[in-house]
């Protein structure tokens, strides 16, 4: 077992920096599905239970003290978020969540080899790339750069850089380079800004040659699976903008090549599940070997955390597929099982309301968020249960500021609902709020509620800017 680090984060900052040691930190929370699937797979895993042993580790439950705070400080908002910082606390590296528990334990010790910063890494390759080791370009592929929190003039975590670093790799680094490459696709495709980039139809062809060579190359698309399987939609609409022949024939190329991964008996239940998404978003998967796939890739698995992941993966591609039926059967068949039967209320909430049931979606997230426990959690759940509320019953000024103010009670009772995940989910209602508001000519009343719990914060911080602009 990993051994976790008791107090806290504080506790470990300070021992990692008496022993010189890098720390090891894992933010996620007892319901989340990859945080289950970490669970059950890398953290049990002996070879990446050993590569822990060179760190300081440290699990910051979404749920406990101060670790919405600390998932602010430490720019983490998406569960699970796997980082290794320096013995000074800074940042060297975000792991894929995605990797085998092998090649996260190879990416944990490469992290700990070489803690500088991922842009002095990029930097370094840019500027010298023949001088650096495979160790230096793996560690920079495999960061989780899905992860990397959003900023405006990033100089590291652009399309451009991404291409250059495909060029300039050693051509015996099949899969870095394939990795480099379609970051570089995703961002030319759907990137931070929303404003897909321009290019010629000559360079757009050749993107179009290279993703076509990686995509026909079956360890390379294994290594992709998700990149192809959860990218290929825009990348292809992107590669192929005036060419609808062309862009029909890519998408029929990812669809069969996934087919094909797919018919391959080394493949696990989840690598199944992943390969579905091309099919499913084409309207070409035929609903009863779905549902077949999914029952199947629920029947192997062998414990709670396991099967938490995959009920969430299948479910979601039964919702992809508009096969309402099934995945309401499917839901509802393991939520009395479950040891979060809130997380499988809520996916029947959004259930209903994909298909414009609002009652029945209201009904369920109400469920969802009066079962759910901890702090963050409830607080979560709370905040999805009112703005449903606002859209299922906007007539009801009366009900909808009963029910905030119940909520904001049982939310400002823990001091860490003001930071990171939970602001912005509070900033998200309030917004949701203050529309509604506006609409209903409601702004008194909400202004009336605002000023009732501005009062109860503390003379400084979050919680007074927080009410000063709700209902305004």
């Amino acid at each position: 077992m990993i051994d976790w680090q008791k107090g806290g984060m504080e506790a470990a900052l300070k021992l990692a920096k008496e022993q010189s040691k890098p720390l090891f930190v894992y933010w996620g929370a007892v319901w989340c599905p990859p945080c289950n699937l970490l669970k059950a797979t890398a953290f049990k895993d002996p070879t990446f239970v050993e590569a822990t042993r060179g760190f300081v580790s440290v699990y910051l439950d979404g749920d406990t003290d101060e670790a919405q705070s600390w998932g602010e400080k430490l720019k983490a908002s998406g569960y699970p978020t796997l980082l290794v910082l320096g013995p000074d606390g800074a940042e060297a590296a975000r792991l894929q969540t995605g990797l085998s528990p092998a090649e996260l334990a190879a990416a944990l010790t490469r992290a700990r080899e070489a803690l500088a910063p991922i842009e002095d890494r990029v930097r370094r390759l840019l500027d010298a790339p023949a001088g650096a080791s495979a160790d230096v370009w793996r560690s920079v592929s495999e960061y989780a750069w899905d992860q990397r929190p959003a900023a405006e003039g990033d100089a590291v975590f652009r399309a451009d850089v991404f291409e250059k670093l495909d060029t300039t790799a050693p051509p015996e680094l099949k899969v870095e380079k394939s990795r480099f490459f379609l970051i570089a696709m995703g961002l030319r495709a759907d990137p931070p800004s929303g404003k897909p980039a321009s290019f010629g139809l000559v360079s757009r062809t050749g993107f179009a040659e290279r993703y076509r060579q990686i995509l026909s190359d079956p360890d390379l698309l294994a290594t992709n699976l998700r990149a192809f399987a959860y990218q290929g939609n825009p990348v292809a609409a992107w590669l192929h903008a005036e060419d609808a022949a062309a862009r029909a024939a890519l998408l029929e190329a990812i669809e069969g090549g996934l087919t094909a991964f797919r018919a391959s008996p080394k493949r696990t239940p989840l690598e199944r599940l992943i390969s579905w998404h091309p099919a499913v978003s084409a309207g070409h998967a035929k609903p009863e070997e779905l549902t077949a796939e999914v029952k199947r890739a629920l029947h192997t698995a062998r414990d709670e955390q396991t099967h938490s992941f995959l009920l969430n993966a299948g479910a979601g591609l039964l919702f992809k597929a508009k096969l309402w039926d099934e995945a309401e059967r499917l839901l509802m068949d393991h939520m009395k099982s479950s040891k979060w039967p809130y997380y499988v209320m809520s996916s029947l909430s959004e259930l209903y309301l994909q298909k414009d049931d609002r009652p029945r979606a209201l009904a369920w997230a109400e469920k969802a968020y009066r079962a759910a426990e901890g702090p963050a959690t409830r607080l979560q759940w709370g905040t999805d249960y009112l703005s449903l509320l606002v859209k299922a019953d906007p007539k009801s000024p009366e009900r909808l500021v009963a029910e905030t103010r119940k909520f904001l009670e049982s939310s400002l009772s823990t001091s860490d609902a003001f930071h990171g995940r939970s602001l912005k989910r509070l900033e998200k209602l309030s917004q949701t709020l203050t529309g509604w508001a506006k609409e209903q000519q409601a702004q008194p009343l909400l202004q009336a509620l605002a000023r009732e719990f501005r009062d109860r914060c503390p003379p400084e911080g979050p919680c007074v800017a927080y009410f000063d602009a709700f209902g305004r």
